[in-house]
């Protein structure tokens, strides 16, 4: 799949998927990733694990023109993982973010990205939580709104420390219950 040096390329799935899919992705995995797919207790959630590393397997080999089992990812100190330098595509970058059944997956060249998506529900305690976690004057309104992009936006810098991010995250995915936001 093509691929521009400006261009960020947004893809989502739902995690829930029959068992047969289920196989079909595990298949694909490395021997580390059964490994820790196998630590999950909950049979629901392994199979969500499962989907969502299998699935960006199959969107990486989109762009580097292999098969998924031989996408080869390392991990950084938090675990984050990214394409082994060594694979030949030292320049394609991609962020995951994950929430109850849904992933999306950010993937670009030569531009370091992040991504986020939350479930949208009600929050019983707005001011307490804005209280919590964010400077008085961050909170502008008392609306889910403009809390969530303030979210995502914590929660990407909080991932990745060496970022200085500027820029309100812009929401990207907007599907029944679920926001996602690009940063």
């Amino acid at each position: 799949m093509e691929l521009l040096d400006d261009e960020v390329h947004l893809w989502w799935a739902r995690l829930d998927a029959p068992a047969a899919r289920i196989r079909q992705l595990a298949d694909m995995l490395a021997p580390d990733e059964v490994e820790r797919a196998s630590r999950f207790h909950s049979e629901r959630d392994r199979g969500r694990w499962i989907v969502g590393r299998g699935i960006l397997r199959e969107r990486l080999a989109d762009y580097v023109g292999c098969v998924p089992c031989a996408v080869r990812l390392v991990y950084g100190p938090h675990g984050k993982p990214a394409l082994a330098p060594d694979s030949g595509y030292p320049n394609l970058r991609f962020s995951v973010a994950h929430s109850e059944g849904v992933v999306v997956y950010a993937i670009s060249r030569d531009c370091r990205l992040g991504v986020d998506v939350e479930v949208v529900r009600p929050i019983a305690d707005l001011e307490g939580i804005e209280l919590q976690f964010f400077e008085f004057f961050q909170f502008v309104t008392k609306s889910r709104n403009a809390l969530l992009p303030m979210m995502s936006t914590r929660s990407v810098k909080l991932t990745d420390k060496s970022r200085n991010i500027s820029r309100r995250p812009r929401p990207i995915v907007c599907s029944g219950r679920m926001l996602a936001f690009a940063v």
